[in-house]
């Protein structure tokens, strides 16, 4: 859906005007993700709504904008290293009970602006900077991630159901050990085979 909305906004609306209803749209989904929850508190609601996760995508939408029309200039690298922290911070609050209403309404919107400002930084880099990231390792992970993104949900749901009663920190290895060999295998033995067929089309 917003793939087309995009495309007809960009039509009608200046590259600062998209920016605009983007950065507009990711506060009004962050205050719908604030009143959903001191409303009725509902985890399925906030966490899978369209309405309530649309601010990830429209920050990041405000900020391809930003660099591609050079609004913004290269992230200082302290502000860039304390964003990265600060989403390893929220991570961690992610498997505490208590903290449920500090990730649910505030650790998702902090962490779509940190993410941006870490990207924001990382545009700017030169050649030999981003090396580092060409690690073998992050590339890999990089092909396999929306499989990632696919699988561990329902790899998540089931073992919670098993419990086997581990301490959380190897529970949690677990979980993110087995959505990664999933993903490798989803990637493989599936993935691998439409995006070859896509190339082949694409070359017609």
């Amino acid at each position: 859906l917003w793939p087309m909305v995009f495309l007809f906004l960009l039509r009608r609306l200046s590259y600062r005007g998209v920016t605009i209803f983007a950065l507009a749209v990711a506060v009004a989904s962050s205050a719908i993700r604030f009143f959903c929850w001191h409303g009725s508190p509902s985890i399925p609601r906030v966490h899978f709504g369209f309405d309530t996760n649309a601010n990830a995508l429209m920050f990041g939408c405000a900020l391809a904008m930003s660099v591609e029309s050079r609004w913004v200039r290269a992230t200082p690298a302290w502000l860039a290293i304390g964003a990265a922290l600060a989403i390893m911070a929220l991570a961690g609050q992610a498997g505490i009970p208590q903290s449920q209403t500090f990730i649910f309404v505030w650790a998702w919107p902090l962490a779509a602006v940190c993410t941006a400002v870490v990207i924001a930084k990382l545009s700017y880099l030169n050649g030999a900077q981003k090396s580092p990231l060409a690690f073998i390792g992050l590339v890999w992970v990089g092909k396999i991630s929306y499989g990632i993104y696919l699988w561990h949900f329902p790899i998540y749901r089931v073992l919670d159901q098993w419990d086997p009663g581990l301490p959380y920190a190897a529970f949690a290895t677990l979980k993110i050990v087995t959505a990664i060999v999933a993903a490798a295998f989803s990637y493989y033995l599936v993935e691998r085979y439409f995006l070859k067929l896509k190339h082949k089309l694409g070359g017609r």
